[in-house]
């Protein structure tokens, strides 16, 4: 499953937010999120230090004890993602549901 991470700063957390991203071991967290089932696929921070991340991961309970680890100093909310293919099929699997129910 991909997932939607959307970070925004605690506003009296941002110093402590930016010295805890600024001495974060990337390739340890990296390895870690790794070994947890969770690879990154794309991460993009913005200039008042909020932000987003896609990644995929087996179950949400992985990714959430992830973002546990930055809920100190961020507002975090994740979100279940789809590609617009499994979109698709799932918007085909609802109609044909709803016909056999005579919807």
């Amino acid at each position: 499953m991909k997932f939607l991470i959307r970070w925004t700063p605690i506003e009296t957390k941002k110093i402590e937010g930016l010295q805890m991203f600024a001495t974060v071991d990337m390739e340890q967290m990296q390895g870690h999120m790794a070994n947890m089932g969770i690879e990154t696929e794309v991460s993009y921070h913005l200039t008042d230090q909020s932000g987003f991340s896609v990644v995929s991961a087996n179950n949400i309970q992985t990714v959430t004890q992830f973002c546990l680890l930055w809920s100190g100093t961020n507002n975090i909310q994740v979100d279940p993602i789809m590609t617009d293919e499994e979109m698709q099929a799932a918007a085909k699997g609802t109609l044909a549901m709803m016909a056999e129910m005579g919807g």
